[in-house]
């Protein structure tokens, strides 16, 4: 059984914005489904951690499907990509 997990988690002050982060190395590019699990996955680690400020951000070698930048910029998650924006 797969557990989901978060990749990266840099906590900072109470005032201050802690990183969240999903890094993905595949061939696939990063998809609208894996997007909202990401922001689930982010929220429930938010509320166990009590963490007020956060910034979130996806990294994917081989990019994103163009529905998928148009969610994350709703969503106000930044992202990177190598290949195929």
């Amino acid at each position: 059984m797969k557990r989901d997990q978060i990749d990266i988690f840099a906590r900072t002050g109470e005032n201050d914005y802690s990183l969240i982060g999903e890094v993905k190395n595949r061939k696939a590019k990063f998809s609208v489904k894996e997007a909202g699990k990401f922001v689930k996955k982010a929220e429930e680690l938010m509320k166990l951690e009590n963490v007020g400020k956060a910034v979130l951000f996806v990294f994917s070698v081989n990019g994103f499907f163009k529905s998928t930048l148009d969610y994350l910029e709703k969503h106000g998650i930044a992202w990177q990509a190598i290949r195929g924006g």
